[in-house]
């Protein structure tokens, strides 16, 4: 095998990992309508979400966090609500650090956005 061809082989192999990785470390997610929701039905959705579906998927967040049981919460008065559309920052608090998600959700569009953890 020539060198390119191994070059090659080796850069489509880091692509194929690369791409595998980002799709287990998702931060979208599709999720059922929420256009009546109140912001304490948000709030537990989020904070169910994050421990239940989104957090057993990310290793290096439990591995920043110190645990796979953190403490959640939001601030209600931080809850930024535009029509359909929700911004809430959810605080997070592990064993090794304390850090914000930004949770975007568009209950039209049954979208759900998690920002990385700050």
């Amino acid at each position: 095998m020539n060198k390119i061809a191994l070059g090659l082989g080796v850069a489509a192999m880091l692509v194929t990992g690369l791409a595998q990785a980002v799709q287990t470390e998702s931060r979208t997610a599709k999720i059922a309508s929420c256009e009546s929701a109140k912001p304490a039905q948000m709030v537990s959705m989020i904070k169910n979400d994050f421990l239940q579906n989104r957090l057993p998927r990310w290793a290096d967040d439990k591995k920043l966090l110190g645990t796979s049981t953190p403490v959640v919460w939001v601030q209600d008065d931080q809850i930024v609500q535009n029509g359909d559309s929700w911004q809430i920052p959810l605080k997070v608090r592990g064993t090794k650090v304390d850090r914000t998600y930004t949770v975007k959700v568009d209950c039209k569009a049954g979208d759900l956005e998690y920002s990385l953890p700050e």
